[in-house]
């Protein structure tokens, strides 16, 4: 189909809603609807035949109002207002099957949306006027690349990926040059526009591999052989002795890591609030500290770009203390006015941290449930293990830290000044 205009009030194309449907071809079209979506890949699952859907160069715009919310059946449904959507809801025993080898590239959303850009899932159908149907939201929706995508204006709603279980899930979904009202959308910006549970995997975003705090503790139940793996740290799973110990240490090994170096994506620079009055005699100004500090830094003189002065190489960063106020709150005291704070922030994110970094953190993380899981020497040999494995990917991980941040080149001296302070140079 080529060169179409197609206003609906319902899917506009669903394209292989059945088996009998394939090598769909879709360029060159302006979509527009009232309710539902603009490019819909089916209800129900199929097997994985080796087909394709590909669409280019087409134009969408959805008029419909929001859904409901998680867990309506009431229309709109759940994810039903979406611009692209893809529901699996296969019988029991189409584990395998799904919908595949969708490509969507070049494509352009346009207007206010007051719905969602994606939603992907096991799902089940929503309407039931066609009689009943007792099918299990089995199947998967797997190997769909977005390439070239342009929003004109945020969605009102979050974009939903969502499974049931390990097996029946969305997975191998590929974003490259989505950008919604101007930003480009990354790795470490994913969450702020979509969101996703436990079992979706390999969903890949500018080459990078999104990744939660689940998978992250997965990785590290991994690493000492634990049998169960979890979908959830907060809350935990109930009765999951696992999800229970992962929740316990995940954000504090986070902070352990964090307070270790001065991480390139954790470094935040701050001009510092004043908290009133200084109440000492030793310093002159009292300053209110962020509420995202692991590890101060330096405290900078106003106007300052970088730790070291330019035209000297000499260290411009001041003399600090953090320390309690009358009050008993920690802030930060300094003789500069108008100071600026660069500091190591709490980031939590893990699709913004370095790989090395979460690696470290899976072995760290590890180290600390090994023996809760394990107990007695077998669970001490592995707690050893792991931590002989932290300090290999922290190692590195600060290295190549290093390695990457931006480093001001030493100001160059002139040979007379070298020969006035008896340097020697050499023609």
């Amino acid at each position: 189909m080529t060169s179409c205009y197609s206003y609906s009030g319902d899917d506009v194309l669903t394209l292989g809603e059945q088996v009998s449907g394939f090598y769909a071809v879709v360029q060159g079209c302006f979509l527009a609807t009232a309710n539902n979506s603009c490019l819909h890949f089916g209800y129900w699952s199929t097997p994985d035949a080796g087909t394709f859907c590909f669409v280019s160069e087409c134009d969408m715009m959805h008029l419909g109002v929001a859904d409901n919310g998680r867990g309506s059946t009431a229309f709109p449904t759940f994810g039903g207002n979406s611009i692209i959507k893809c529901w699996t809801d296969g019988y029991d025993g189409e584990e395998s099957y799904g919908r595949f080898d969708v490509f969507v590239q070049d494509c352009r959303v346009w207007g206010e949306h007051e719905g969602r850009l994606m939603h992907f899932g096991n799902f089940p159908y929503p309407y039931t006027h066609f009689g009943p149907e007792n099918r299990s939201q089995k199947g998967q929706a797997a190997r769909f690349q977005f390439t070239d995508i342009t929003v004109e204006k945020e969605p009102g709603q979050e974009s939903v990926i969502e499974g049931i279980d390990w097996l029946n899930t969305p997975h191998d979904i590929t974003f490259t040059n989505l950008t919604i009202e101007g930003v480009e959308v990354s790795q470490a910006n994913f969450g702020d526009y979509f969101t996703w549970n436990a079992y979706p995997y390999r969903i890949i975003v500018e080459g990078r591999t999104v990744v939660t705090a689940v998978t992250i503790c997965n990785q590290a139940l991994a690493a000492v052989a634990a049998k169960s793996r979890i979908t959830s740290i907060s809350p935990p799973d109930s009765g999951s002795v696992e999800a229970e110990q992962c929740s316990r240490y995940y954000n504090e090994c986070i902070e352990t890591l964090l307070e270790m170096h001065e991480w390139a994506f954790a470094t935040k620079r701050v001009e510092l609030t004043e908290a009133g009055d200084t109440d000492t005699t030793s310093w002159l100004f009292r300053y209110v500290v962020p509420a995202d500090l692991c590890r101060a830094i330096a405290v900078l003189p106003e106007g300052v770009t970088h730790d070291r002065i330019s035209s000297g190489g000499v260290r411009a960063p001041v003399e600090f203390v953090r320390e309690l106020d009358a009050d008993g709150v920690l802030r930060i005291y300094t003789n500069e006015e108008n100071a600026t704070l660069r500091y190591t922030a709490f980031v939590t994110n893990p699709n913004a941290w370095s790989p090395l970094f979460r690696q470290a953190l899976v072995a760290l993380l590890a180290s600390k449930i090994a023996g809760p899981l394990w107990r007695g020497a077998e669970g001490e040999a592995v707690k050893q293990r792991c931590l002989r494995d932290v300090e290999v990917y922290l190692a590195r991980a600060k290295v190549s830290d290093a390695n990457q941040q931006k480093v001001r080149p030493e100001p160059q001296i002139a040979s007379y000044m070298q020969n006035r302070r008896g340097g020697r140079t050499t023609s």
